[in-house]
């Protein structure tokens, strides 16, 4: 999708979030800058399949997106946002020495699941309702043909919820998840980024 018509497209679905134009006008170019920053980081990658992934992220509209209804990062944008600020974590807190392609991609698609998931109606957000968190997120990378190893595999699929939930912990898949780098590494900077955008939405 060309520029003009991504821009035409945003400001289409965003239409009425923010009242002045202005403001509109910023919201957008901050989205064309995430979708550029996504692009940038990408192509410093050799794994296949991302060229139509991208196309995808265009289409289901996951730039503009929010991470939630009511809880972090929900405003327009809010979604890459989130998951760019996660990835940014993992890279910089990187004291395992983790492979820096398997942060880049789970970073920045651990919650590609929300990609079609919320959406505004004026100063409002709807969800449409879809199952299987990070199970969606690693079966939309794999129908386009984004491969996996297990452990990005299982830090995606199992990268919410707590590491000592007895009740999930019967799942072997868990169990092995939550001991491994990658996941634990994605745990924490989803949570330390939600709670920092929510620090911040609670001091404007």
């Amino acid at each position: 999708m060309n520029i003009r018509d991504f821009e035409t497209r945003v400001r289409y679905k965003i239409r009425g979030w923010y009242g002045r134009q202005e403001y509109e006008d910023l919201a957008v170019q901050r989205i064309i800058n995430l979708r550029e920053e996504y692009h940038a980081l990408l192509s410093t990658s050799k794994r296949e399949g991302l060229a139509s992934l991208l196309d995808y992220l265009d289409e289901c509209g996951f730039y503009y997106r929010p991470s939630s209804a009511d809880r972090h990062h929900n405003y327009p944008g809010g979604l890459a946002e989130h998951c760019l600020g996660v990835y940014r974590k993992m890279a910089s807190e990187n004291l395992s020495g983790l492979d820096e392609e398997s942060i880049l991609i789970v970073g920045l698609f651990h919650d590609l699941c929300k990609c079609d998931m919320f959406y505004f109606v004026g100063r409002s957000i709807h969800a449409h309702k879809r199952d299987g968190h990070g199970r969606r997120s690693v079966r939309i990378l794999r129908r386009y043909g984004v491969p996996l190893s297990g452990e990005e595999y299982r830090a995606i699929r199992y990268h919410m919820g707590r590491s000592d939930n007895p009740k999930r912990l019967k799942d072997p898949d868990f169990a092995k998840a939550v001991k491994e780098p990658l996941r634990i590494a994605v745990n924490k900077a989803d949570h330390e980024d939600a709670a920092e955008a929510c620090s911040r939405a609670k001091r404007k």
